[in-house]
């Protein structure tokens, strides 16, 4: 059984403004600490080994400039997110076409 899948014209849009607006916001959101790190920095919290290392560390991959490096770690998230949400999405529509 094979299960078409096809992307809506708003689905489409919506991931077009999601990366138009990552490389907008790429140089503001790398540029300040979240508000976690900043309170950490505040009270002078000393950062630990970490208990789990992240596959990108920092939203930051080491190409071209800062800014690429960024950007490219932000598409990879968003990629990674979208192929979940799809993937659940078929499983779910497979699972209750049969039930």
């Amino acid at each position: 059984m094979v299960l078409k899948v096809s992307f809506p014209r708003w689905a489409k849009i919506s991931l077009a403004v999601i990366i138009l607006l990552l490389a907008v916001f790429i140089p503001l959101a790398s540029a300040f600490p979240d508000g976690l790190e900043r309170v950490a920095e505040t009270l002078g919290v000393v950062e630990s080994e970490p208990v789990w290392h992240a596959p990108i560390p920092d939203y930051f991959i080491n190409i071209g400039g800062d800014w690429l490096g960024t950007f490219t770690a932000g598409l990879i998230g968003v990629a990674l997110t979208a192929a979940v949400i799809i993937g659940v999405s078929i499983l779910y529509l497979k699972f209750k076409k049969h039930s």
